[in-house]
């Protein structure tokens, strides 16, 4: 269902939105986590990457899983982090760079929300820029 919601969002402004599971997804495999924290995490994520992203470009969702760790990448095809924002993007109150979205009015709690719920679930997060442009995320949580 997520997934549909993603693509209906990413049509709206002509994104292409692309989930690749990896080679051994077992669809069947049930884990313990808060599914709807992990939803928090993604939409946060995801609509980071429509806001960011320009018309006709691209945001790509990476879900691996090792034992009892799922590790998620979302990469998308926009202007990438400065490094000011690589510095504080997980920050209470941290807002990016205005210039890089049209849409206005942001607390700046979103990432940061992010960062503790990952936390939460004994996992880790990363932003950093792709080598040929745009932004990537990074995070992995455990089972609870």
């Amino acid at each position: 269902k997520k997934q549909h919601d993603y693509k209906v969002l990413c049509k709206d402004k002509n994104i292409e939105f692309k989930l690749f599971l990896e080679k051994n997804f077992d669809l069947n495999k049930e884990f313990s986590i808060d599914a709807e924290r992990l939803e928090q995490i993604l939409d946060n994520i995801i609509s980071n990457a429509i806001r960011y992203t320009p018309d006709g470009k691209s945001i790509i969702t990476k879900v691996e899983i090792h034992n009892n760790i799922i590790k998620f990448i979302v990469e998308d095809e926009g202007t990438g982090f400065n490094d000011k924002e690589l510095c504080y993007i997980f920050e209470k109150f941290y807002r990016g760079d205005s210039s890089r979205s049209k849409e206005k009015g942001h607390s700046g709690l979103g990432m940061y929300i992010v960062k503790n719920l990952v936390e939460k679930h004994d996992g880790w997060i990363v932003a950093e820029n792709k080598e040929k442009g745009g932004a990537r995320i990074e995070f992995v949580i455990k089972e609870i």
